[in-house]
């Protein structure tokens, strides 16, 4: 049973772990910088090859094997990320702490109960690594269909880390389902002034119009909704022609544009900022970065 693919989970918690990761033991400090970028970018697909092909040409290392992991969740291959997080846990114990997605994997799995042995073991973790676990055991409540207790998790966990946008949407998916719509409204808008791409966000702030009786404000949101998806559509393709493209400076100042567009100034940050700065592109990367109000790239990789 594979429970609704909305916004991943512990986003930053997941580019968090995969920075802390010491991947220099088998390769090369810009590889691994690679791979990282790779996963920051939400180019999974190219990641998974990448990492693949590594895998298969040396001995595995067990960071390597857990980045694979994480890669396959995010491309919604369960089985394969379990195995990759047992084989990644065979070659190094020590690495339970930076398993806290296997949870969400087990739920994909239909494995709630193994989810909840699994997350068992964070219970004594560092607040945001605590959150991602308590977020786990939410979405296996939601498996199980114990919405009570899902709405337990997701408070608890939004306690802990209350910026993490997956959780706050997860919660708001619930007061909408139970007639809370002011609720949920609230909890769309706070997540959209964070996260102005956030797919799911828009969808639940239209849904919750339409049952206020807002109609024009709900036609709006579902256009900019629609707009999104397109907008999400356009980038994945240009994500995808990054590296076999001539010119992926000017790839990445495209897909940067189209978070502007949107107000995504997190999203303009993080792809101007690999823009080389002896690139010719680099003066527009600058700009972009300057007009929309951020002037580093950030940690985190983006929501939908």
């Amino acid at each position: 049973m594979r429970f609704p693919r909305f916004p991943s989970p512990r986003t930053a918690t997941a580019v968090a772990i995969l920075a802390a990761l010491p991947l220099v033991a088998q390769t090369t400090r810009d590889e691994d910088a690679r791979f990282r970028r790779l996963f920051e970018q939400g180019r999974h697909a190219e990641l998974a090859e990448a990492l693949g092909r590594k895998l298969a040409e040396s001995r595995p290392h067990p960071g390597h094997v857990l980045m694979a992991a994480e890669t396959a969740y995010e491309l919604e291959r369960f089985e394969e990320a379990e195995r990759r997080f047992a084989e990644a846990l065979a070659l190094d114990p020590t690495l339970i702490p930076l398993t806290v997605r296997r949870g969400a994997t087990l739920v994909g799995l239909g494995r709630t109960d193994d989810a909840r042995r699994h997350l068992a073991a964070f219970d004594a973790a560092p607040p945001r690594r605590r959150a991602a676990a308590i977020f786990g055991l939410g979405l296996a409540a939601v498996a199980d269909g114990d919405g009570a207790a899902a709405r337990r998790y997701f408070e608890a966990s939004l306690k802990l880390s209350p910026d993490d946008a997956a959780c706050a949407v997860r919660l708001a998916q619930l007061d909408l389902a139970e007639g809370r719509d002011v609720a949920a409204l609230t909890l769309a808008d706070a997540i959209l002034t964070r996260h102005p791409m956030h797919t799911t966000a828009t969808h639940v702030r239209a849904r919750a119009l339409v049952a206020l009786n807002r109609t024009e404000e709900a036609d709006a949101a579902a256009a900019r909704h629609r707009a999104l998806l397109s907008a999400h559509d356009r980038i994945a393709v240009l994500s995808a022609s990054v590296a076999t493209s001539s010119t992926p400076s000017a790839v990445m100042v495209a897909v940067a544009r189209i978070h502007a567009e949107f107000g995504d100034r997190a999203g303009v940050a993080r792809w101007t900022g690999y823009v080389p700065t002896d690139d010719p592109l680099f003066p527009q990367a600058a700009a972009l970065r300057e007009t929309s109000g951020t002037a580093t790239r950030p940690t985190s990789r983006p929501v939908r």
